[in-house]
C-alpha cells in the first residue's frame, strides 16, 4: 500500500478512477472535479516541497526504500490518498441514501488514508509530521473545491 499512491502508481490510479467515473458512471462533473483536485494537489505539493526543502529521515529505513528520492514534507502519498479516498467519499455522499452507509464509507476512507500515512512512516521515508501535513493539504484542497463541484453538479441537474 505504501507505493501505490506514489508518482507513477498514483497517476495510474487517478486516471483509472477518472475513466471509471466518466465512462462507467457518466459522472462528468465528478470527473472534472476529481481531475482538478489531482492536478492542484500535484502542483501545490511540488511548490511546498521546494519551499520547505525538508530532507527525508535517514535512519530506520527499510532496505527496499533506502533510495527513496525527493523531499520529505509534505508526504505526496498522504496527499494523494486523501484526494482519492476523500473524492470517492464526497462523490458517493450524494448518492448514498441512508446515514449508516455514509458513516461506514467515511470510516473506510479514513482507515485507508491512515494506512497509507502509517505505511510511509513505517518504511522510514517520512516523519509523522510529513504525513499529517500531506493529509491536511489534501483535505484542504477537497474542502475548498467541493462547494464548486456541488454548484456545477446542481446546475447540471437543472439543465438535464
Amino acid at each position: 500500500m505504501t507505493n501505490i499512491f506514489g508518482d507513477k502508481g498514483g497517476i495510474i490510479v487517478a486516471v483509472l478512477l477518472a475513466l471509471v467515473l466518466y465512462l462507467l458512471f457518466k459522472q462528468k462533473e465528478a470527473t472534472i472535479w476529481f481531475a482538478a483536485t489531482v492536478v492542484l494537489s500535484l502542483a501545490l505539493n511540488t511548490v511546498i516541497k521546494v519551499i520547505i526543502g525538508r530532507e527525508r529521515p535517514d535512519i530506520h529505513r527499510l532496505a527496499a526504500f533506502a533510495n527513496e528520492a525527493g523531499k520529505s514534507f509534505p508526504s505526496g502519498h498522504s496527499i494523494f490518498a486523501t484526494i482519492i479516498f476523500g473524492s470517492i467519499f464526497f462523490i458517493c455522499l450524494g448518492k448514498l441514501k441512508n446515514r449508516s452507509s455514509k458513516i461506514l464509507l467515511g470510516i473506510l476512507c479514513i482507515i485507508l488514508i491512515a494506512l497509507v500515512m502509517f505505511s510511509r512512516i513505517f518504511v522510514g521515508v517520512h516523519y509523522p509530521s510529513d504525513t499529517i501535513g500531506g493529509f491536511l493539504e489534501g483535505i484542504s484542497i477537497l474542502l475548498l473545491t467541493y462547494p464548486t463541484y456541488i454548484k456545477y453538479q446542481e446546475k447540471s441537474k437543472k439543465t438535464n
